[in-house]
């Protein structure tokens, strides 16, 4: 007598097999893309609350100079006025001395 085997193959429990182990590698891989992709979104979020936090302070130091430029003007202007009006006496101390010398000089010129 012979010793046969047989196996019998059902292919529709192989095709659902099959099937569930797609549906469970999909299953993970879409978990993974998942966490994957919600840590890049977070990382740029991140990263562009990092940027605008930085043109944020630019600006703000930017303005604080300008408020501070704005205001050493605003205390150095009565000192400014006050040297160009020292500066224009002496001008005109300075043309009035010029008028005497030149009257002066044209007094010692030559009679034609």
């Amino acid at each position: 007598m012979e010793n046969r085997s047989f196996f019998e193959v059902d292919l529709r429990q192989t095709l659902d097999s099959i099937d569930r182990k797609i549906d469970e590698q999909t299953a993970r891989n879409k978990k993974l893309l998942e966490r994957v992709i919600g840590k890049q979104v977070e990382a740029d979020f991140r990263s562009a609350e990092r940027q605008i936090n930085d043109y944020i302070n630019r600006f703000q130091n930017d303005f604080d100079r300008v408020l501070k430029e704005r205001e050493t003007k605003e205390v150095e202007a009565p000192e400014i006025l006050a040297r160009l009006e020292d500066q224009k006496a002496k001008l005109i101390e300075y043309l009035s001395q010029l008028s005497s010398i030149r009257e002066s000089l044209n007094s010692w010129k030559p009679v034609k």
